[in-house]
């Protein structure tokens, strides 16, 4: 009997130690989604930012807020994802991955992440398929960032529209605002350097970097198919396997020509001289530095002489 007793004390004790600590409190844990009402509030801290603030007097620091909504005072209905996982540069409120958010009953947006996708239907177009759902963008606003990035991952807000699209596919919307996901812009390539045409497994077009980097382009325009063209670029890694066997693969998103010399970019004679396995080495003369081969046999020859012996000089 005195064991029993001595055990629900025990028992008791424990309880009101949690209480009075705080363990127990009869809440729930709070669900990762949430749904509210709000307003659009500018917060003057770190530089200046847009958060929402709860009727029920939460805060939260929507990581995805469109840009029309970006109105001090604004009243909102939301639906988001608390993304404890996320940090921020923004000592305020609890970041928030926005899935639904509507201005009014009249004008209602979704958000969300999908992937830009081509339809072959109806002449072809692209759409974006999401756990949302499908959507199909109108207007021509955005058709170019939708083709330069077919295949990506992206977070997009988008606003329905009530129309009749000969494509027959998808919810027809407006774009509100995208971008490349988190996981998407790691992968983006941006950099510049020298188009070069390597001559070995018959000849292609490489781009090498001012740090020596060597990317193969799976996709190199004819325009930008040049010999010591210099250039700026975006791309992407391709996980393939190709006859080269030089460089990385990627696919080329965006190219521009520079017109001015690019600092930096290595000397594309030198560099075919290694990639001929020979020896190169650098001279002095009276016009200054020069570069010079030396083959297997011993005999020198001028870097640039050998260069265009194996390039179109035209």
């Amino acid at each position: 009997m005195n064991k029993i007793i001595v055990t629900i004390g025990l028992v008791a004790l424990a309880a009101c130690l949690l209480l009075a600590a705080g363990c127990v409190n009869g809440k729930p844990p709070e669900s990762p989604e949430v749904t509210g009402i709000g307003v659009v509030t500018y917060i003057d801290l770190e530089g200046g930012f847009y958060g929402i603030i709860a009727d029920d007097g939460r805060e939260f620091l929507p990581l995805n807020l469109p840009e029309d909504l970006k109105v001090d005072g604004t009243e909102i209905v939301f639906t988001g994802e608390v993304r404890e996982d996320v940090i921020t540069m923004y000592m305020w409120g609890t970041p928030l991955q926005l899935e639904d958010i509507q201005k009014d009953a009249a004008e209602p947006y979704i958000s969300g992440t999908g992937v830009i996708t081509y339809i072959d239907l109806e002449g072809g177009f692209y759409g974006i398929i999401s756990g949302k759902g499908n959507f199909l963008p109108i207007g021509e606003e955005y058709q170019e960032f939708l083709s330069d990035h077919a295949d990506r991952t992206v977070d997009f807000t988008v606003n329905p529209k009530d129309v009749m699209t000969i494509q027959q596919w998808g919810q027809p919307v407006e774009i509100i605002a995208i971008s490349l996901a988190e996981e998407e812009k790691d992968a983006i390539i941006k950099d510049s350097g020298v188009v070069t045409y390597i001559d070995l497994e018959g000849g292609f077009y490489g781009i090498i970097t001012g740090d020596d980097t060597r990317y193969l382009p799976v996709n190199l325009a004819d325009e930008f198919s040049k010999d010591g063209l210099p250039v700026t670029f975006t791309a992407t890694k391709e996980d393939v396997m190709t006859i080269q066997m030089w460089g990385t693969p990627v696919q080329i998103i965006t190219m521009e020509e520079k017109d001015e010399p690019l600092v930096g970019m290595p000397n594309p004679a030198a560099v075919f001289v290694t990639e001929l396995g020979y020896e190169y080495e650098i001279r002095s003369g009276p016009d200054g530095e020069y570069g010079v081969a030396i083959l297997p046999d011993g005999t020198e020859i001028e870097e640039w002489e050998l260069y265009w012996q194996h390039h179109d000089n035209t």
